[in-house]
């Protein structure tokens, strides 16, 4: 490191060392009288003139506090406050009375409450605009304004903390304050770190029952540059806390505040969700000017920038507002006329007159929950967090404003559709609580009516029971009332086009509503498209998590890991890390107590074991009671669905079958039917991810998924056994394929014949 890259520390270390040692420092009171150990955590604020709480029998006395003479009362449904250029607001005689409310106050990093707001210059007097009556006092006369205090330090003497244990003291500390006044509105106020701790303990207390209320009655938040993603110049509190390590500073507050950092990309994105969920009011306040560090001890500009800059200091919920100052100086104004002063309390008292509107909305917005989903949170799930994150994102209600998204999670059968969506629920449901959520099988026009039937009696649906209620349409109806509070439907195994858009048209009956959103599972593309969803394509596992899934539940890691590792892996291989194979082999491996070499070598042994072993059943979270578990005869329900839709496509799938499951040229398939009908045949095995199409040079060649081959030969023989003979025809078929279209004497198309070699080999074995 060059003498330049050293200048900046050294500068930064003898600033510190004149800071600390007394030859530079700020005005302000007395540590001994302002450390937040010396006081209640939480200050009553009155204005520095006295007056009387007003006396007023509209307020109930349940909500009276016990030390009146320190506490102005308050309201959440005021009469209209005159305009901001007006000096006097009507006193709190010509209003009615309903509830009080309070604002609290939180500071900032490094300060405490006495002077973190208050507004100081050498030879005026002093300001402080929570007390000042004729700062916010004055403009909302009837509220409790409050001051936290918390350990803030990082220099010296400083406590070990994080930001987590702030939000979730503050949290406490508010709730044993406020005692039996829990249902009274709050607007908070935080400068600076102070909005994290808010931020913090906010999307705590959502998390938790005993303090959930405090979502609904946070009424608004007013943030002054808050780092909601970090600080450019945190790296200048690191290098002060470095030298000053002796002195006993602690760097758990000023590392969590490192610009872009994950972490709070993550708290940020879950607080802008909480704020749509609960209509929050959010307005953020950004400095406009540099702060300069260095003018202090005679250095301008050297140590100058903007401490929180406006993409760092706004909720994207919010409003995002400027404020003509530096960061230091964002919470501290001069007097009411002050600019700066005049528009934050112009958004405070905004907030203070939308209460009882945005009390009434959330009564509205939150309606009666219901939680009806058939299957419990999987203790055994692994993996896909993109997948979930990818539904975490699209299905609240919210997430998309004005319509009811349509969301479909896509893939083949036993891809594991089903266990990521009552994971992605789950999780939405401990995120979003007062959000119902219905769950309705689409496998029957039964199993969807009975659903149905089931979601009118929560909602207690007028005539749901009689003989001849149209209970589907019922159901839509009510579901469409803006009444009926926020919903997520599930409409599982959504597969069968028939069943959804012919005859009873389960489509139809599908409910629309701007606080609604529907989620589909599905191994049907063409029912996406149908359904008009956004499709979210779900593949096997990668590696990692096929090996955590086998080795998840009850299972012996000896049968597993070891010796037996290699074969592990060729078992996961050999089932394409397909999660329900996967689970099977599982269960497999756990009643008989083998490893997984002996597992693949009976695989391997004979087409009789292999299906022997894909057909093995077993009990697994997800599933329905009458549903088909093992994996080999889960696709026979898709192929009787493609057999009623295009019998040409359970054609070339029988076919393809008794080939290898790789470079299937198209010639291969025959096409007496027209290219059309050809085209729209694998088209609807592409559907169901049963076969993929790629192009090698200027052939058109087929990928067929190996597990889908078995299940079809299985599927043959099982129909055979009822008087088919469906074995002997397709692969008597296939070999007069492979003869007709087999390059001989044609020795230049070598790679046709390296290709077609495959599938003669491939039909030889299984034929």
């Amino acid at each position: 490191m060059g003498p330049l890259h050293l200048s900046l520390p050294i500068l930064i270390a003898v600033i510190v060392l004149l800071r600390y040692s007394g030859l530079w420092r700020r005005p302000r009171r007395k540590r001994a009288e302002t450390r937040p150990t010396n006081r209640h955590p939480i200050d009553e604020l009155r204005p520095q003139t006295e007056h009387k709480p007003v006396e007023d029998p509209a307020v109930e006395p349940g909500h009276q506090d016990p030390n009146d003479e320190l506490l102005s009362q308050a309201e959440y449904e005021p009469v209209e406050e005159p305009d901001v250029e007006l000096a006097i607001p009507k006193t709190p005689c010509q209003a009615t009375i309903s509830q009080p409310y309070s604002i609290i106050a939180v500071h900032g990093l490094g300060s405490n409450a006495d002077w973190s707001w208050t507004w100081q210059r050498e030879g005026e007097k002093s300001v402080e605009w929570l007390k000042d009556p004729s700062m916010l006092p004055g403009k909302v006369k009837r509220a409790r304004i409050l001051r936290y205090n918390y350990h803030s330090r990082w220099d010296v003497n400083a406590p070990d903390t994080c930001l987590e244990e702030c939000g979730r003291t503050l949290i406490r500390r508010i709730h044993n304050f406020r005692a039996d006044k829990k249902d009274r509105p709050l607007i908070f106020i935080g400068h600076s770190l102070g909005g994290l701790v808010i931020e913090y303990g906010l999307l705590w207390a959502d998390s938790e029952p005993e303090f959930r209320y405090f979502t609904h009655y946070t009424v608004g938040c007013i943030f002054l540059g808050c780092p909601f993603i970090g600080s450019k110049m945190q790296f200048l509190a690191r290098i002060a806390a470095f030298f000053l390590s002796a002195a006993g500073s602690q760097i758990g507050l000023v590392e969590k505040i490192s610009y872009e950092n994950d972490d709070l990309f993550q708290k940020l994105t879950a607080f802008c969700n909480l704020t749509r969920r609960a209509l929050l009011p959010v307005s953020c306040f950004y400095e406009k000017y540099n702060t300069d560090y260095g003018r202090k001890i005679g250095i301008p500009w050297i140590l100058a920038g903007k401490v929180v800059n406006k993409f760092s200091a706004s909720v994207q919920t919010g409003k995002i507002l400027p404020l003509d100052t530096d960061h230091l100086n964002l919470n501290k104004f001069c007097g009411s006329n002050d600019r700066s002063f005049v528009d934050v309390a112009a958004e405070i008292v905004e907030m203070y007159k939308n209460i009882g509107t945005l009390l009434k909305d959330r009564r509205t917005y939150w309606h009666e929950q219901h939680l009806m989903v058939p299957f419990g949170r999987n203790e055994a799930f692994v993996g896909r967090k993109h997948f979930v994150q990818q539904l975490l994102d699209r299905i609240p209600p919210d997430a998309i404003s004005d319509t009811c998204q349509r969301t479909a999670l896509q893939g083949l059968g036993g891809v594991g559709k089903t266990q990521v969506a009552i994971e992605a629920i789950y999780q939405f449901h401990h995120q979003d609580p007062n959000c119902s959520i219905f769950w309705v099988p689409a496998i029957t026009s039964e199993a969807f009516e009975d659903a149905y039937r089931d979601i009118g009696r929560k909602l207690k649906i007028p005539g749901i029971d009689k003989d001849n209620a149209d209970v589907k349409s019922l159901v839509k109806e009510a579901l469409e009332k803006q009444d009926v509070g926020r919903w997520l439907l599930v409409v599982d195994n959504a597969d069968d086009t028939k069943l959804l858009f012919q005859g009873v048209s389960l489509a139809n009956y599908l409910p629309f509503n701007r606080n609604g959103s529907i989620l589909f599972t599905t191994r049907n593309r063409h029912a996406v498209s149908d359904l008009q969803a956004t499709r979210i394509q779900v593949e096997p596992m990668d590696k990692s998590e096929a090996s955590k899934l086998l080795g998840s539940g009850n299972l012996d890691l000896s049968l597993v890991d070891g010796r037996n590792a290699d074969s592990t892996e060729k078992l996961l291989c050999l089932l394409t890390n397909l999660p329900l194979a996967i689970r099977q082999a599982s269960d497999y491996l756990n009643k008989n107590q083998i490893p997984s070499t002996e597992y693949v070598e009976i695989y391997q042994s004979s087409e009789d074991d292999m299906i022997y072993l894909l057909s093995w059943t077993f009990e697994t979270n997800g599933r329905y009671d009458d549903a088909e578990n093992p994996i080999i005869t889960t696709y026979f329900t898709s192929f009787r669905q493609i057999q009623g839709l295009d019998s040409l496509a359970v054609d070339y799938l029988r076919l393809m079958s008794f080939l290898a499951d790789h470079e299937i040229h198209r010639e291969i398939l025959p096409s007496e039917s027209g290219g059309r009908s050809m085209t729209e045949a694998i088209g609807k095995l592409a559907a169901y991810a049963f076969v993929s199409r790629r192009e090698i040079g200027q052939f058109v060649c087929y990928d067929i998924h190996r597990l889908v081959q078995a299940s079809a030969r299985a599927w043959m023989r099982e129909n055979d056994k009822k008087g088919g003979r469906e074995w002997d025809e397709f692969s008597k078929r296939a070999l007069k394929r492979l003869e007709d279209v087999f390059p001989f004497p044609d020795l230049t198309r070598q790679d046709a014949w390296t290709s077609y070699l495959a599938h003669a080999k491939r039909l030889k074995t299984v034929g």
